[in-house]
Formats: structure tokens, sequence, C-alpha cells
């Protein structure tokens, strides 16, 4: 049985790179450890970030990571700001012979325009990947062939000219939420840029932004993981992998204030003295929520910015805060994940 070469790529970002502006790309590292964890022995997977090397003074030289690692597939996360990098990855992917996949929100939301125009992408994988990527990987062990994808839930391809959605795929339990790979990165290098390790304690959020492109990604779900399996992500990335500083990645970290506060006070009994920076909203906070992720090690908060205008931005507002209280919480059930 062929065990399949993946080359998962982190696009460059088209501006200039401050160090600050480097992060740990978890939704990549995510699908390997999802498909390692159901398919083991059977895929192996190489991490390359073009973000990384050009924070690092190096050369974004995709060509070479191909000659070195020869995969059989390249698997490229996408972003709006990093669109025009990750089509230049897919081209050179291609013409090395390599089937060229791409994911991640902006593909996902614009996934029939950019499979018509890009004949060097093979297949669009939408919303939340683990386990559409799992099913794909189980389908290259046999054969490459779209025909054999086309009952996967969340691909987007072409096929005689042809542009084919299937249904949107269902959403993993927060239980089912694994832990990234971390072995895959080099954590040194991130380590000389001071670059903080990534930790998702939730997916999603239960509000209806218009202008968030989030919800639709996320399927209006939110999802928030136990707490012990957080606390036991912050002992591996401290006592594994040496981070000191974490960042919390959830939309919005302070979205069930119980929760927070509960998290807050296990991170304090633990006495995992790490420094963490969250996402949240100036209406989502009070004085005790504040105090106590402090205590807890939080040092940096940012905040978003609704609007500018006081008038559209207190009526949002406003509709928000009516959303929570009528119990309008759009939290996926538990169960809620595909079956093989």
């Amino acid at each position: 049985m062929k065990n399949v070469k993946v080359l998962l790529v982190e696009p460059f970002i088209n501006y200039p790179v401050a160090s600050s502006q480097v992060g740990i790309n978890i939704g990549l590292l995510s699908l390997a450890s999802y498909v390692n964890k159901n398919l083991p022995n059977e895929v192996s997977f190489e991490f390359f970030s073009q973000q990384l090397e050009v924070a690092l003074g190096r050369k974004k030289d995709i060509e070479q990571v191909l000659k070195k690692t020869s995969p059989d597939v390249v698997a490229i996360n996408c972003i709006s700001s990093n669109f025009t990098s990750a089509l230049a990855v897919a081209n050179i992917a291609k013409k090395a012979g390599c089937f060229v996949m791409l994911g991640g929100i902006f593909p996902t939301l614009n996934a029939s325009s950019i499979i018509k125009e890009e004949d060097n992408i093979d297949l669009i994988v939408r919303g939340e990947g683990e386990q559409t990527f799992l099913k794909i990987m189980k389908s290259f062990r046999s054969e490459v062939n779209l025909v054999s994808l086309s009952h996967i839930h969340g691909l987007t391809f072409k096929r005689n000219g042809q542009i084919h959605n299937t249904s949107d795929a269902k959403l993993l339990s927060p239980q089912e939420i694994s832990m990234p790979d971390y072995s895959l990165v080099r954590i040194n290098e991130y380590k000389r840029l001071n670059a903080p390790a990534s930790l998702e304690t939730a997916r999603g959020c239960y509000f209806n932004c218009k202008f968030c492109s989030l919800r639709d990604f996320w399927q209006h779900c939110c999802r928030m993981k136990p707490i012990q399996n957080v606390l036991d992500e912050l002992y591996e990335l401290k006592y594994r992998f040496g981070f000191k500083n974490i960042m919390f990645i959830d939309d919005t970290f302070t979205l069930d204030r119980k929760r927070v506060l509960s998290l807050c006070d296990r991170i304090i009994e633990e006495k995992l003295e790490m420094q963490y920076s969250v996402l949240t909203r100036i209406d989502m906070v009070d004085a005790l929520i504040l105090n106590r992720m402090h205590e807890a090690g939080v040092r940096k908060i940012l905040f978003g910015v609704e609007h500018i205008n006081p008038e559209i931005a207190g009526s949002f507002l406003e509709d928000c805060h009516l959303l929570r209280q009528n119990g309008g919480k759009r939290v996926c059930p538990d169960k809620n994940h595909e079956s093989d």
C-alpha cells in the first residue's frame, strides 16, 4: 500500500514582514495531526513556511523544497493577503508533477471562481479541513482520481470542464479537535523571532457580524474544547516544546464568561507561569474577567473595533446582546461529525 508524501505550505504574505507578524500555522499542523491519528504510518508530512523564510532573511524557494521532499501532494493554506503567493506555489508544484490542493478562508468563500480560473489547482478543500483531508488521503492510497473523490464532502473541483461542489463537510465535535503537530516545524527558528505558540480553545463564534467571513467558514457555529484538553496542550507547549508565550487565537476568547473564568482558575492552580495574548471585544469583558486573566498570565488583549460610527456600532452591539439573551447562540451539537 502506497505511503503518500504531503508537503504542507504556508505562502508568503506580500508585504514587509516584521518578526512580530510571524506565527505558527496551526491550521496545516492540525490537518497532519488528525490524519496521523486516524491513518497512522500511511501518510508522511513535511511543512514549509515561506513566511518564516522571509522573516529570517532567507529565500522563499519552493522549487528547492519540492526537489528535496518529492511530495505526491502539495496542500496550500490560503487567506486573501497571500492568495497571489499561493497561486505561484501552485503553479510551480503542478509543473513538478504534484497533485495540488488549496484550502483556507479565502478559497472556501471563492471556491468556484478560483477552480474555474486556475488550471494548476486540482481541488479546493472548503471549510474545516480535517475530516475532508483524511478522506482524500484514504483515496490517494489507492488511486489519485477526481472521480473517486466526488463522494467526499467539502470539495470543489473541475472535471471535464464542469465545476463540482460536493456538500459541506460536517464539523468535528470539540473532543475530536486534536493538538496541532508541532513536531513538523523548526521550533527554534520561531523562538528566534520571539513568535508565540498558537492555541485554539474554541472554533467559531455565535455572533452574526455581516462583515466577518469566519461566520460562514465555521458554519455559524461555536465549539469549545474541554478545559482539560486546553490544559493538556499548554503542558505540551511548555514542557515538551519550551514555549513561554501563547497566543489564544479564538475569535472571541471571552465569549463564554463562566468558561473563561474556569480556564483562568485552572491555569492559576497549575502554576503554568506563561504569558498569554487573547482576542476579544470591548463589550465582552468586565473588571472581574480582566483581573482574573491578568492573574493567569494574560499580558496582551487585542480588541476588535466593530464600527467607527457610534450609532451603527451601538445598534450592532444591541442586536448582539439580544441574540445572546434570546438563546440564539449558534453552538454546534456535540455530535455533529461524519461517519466513515
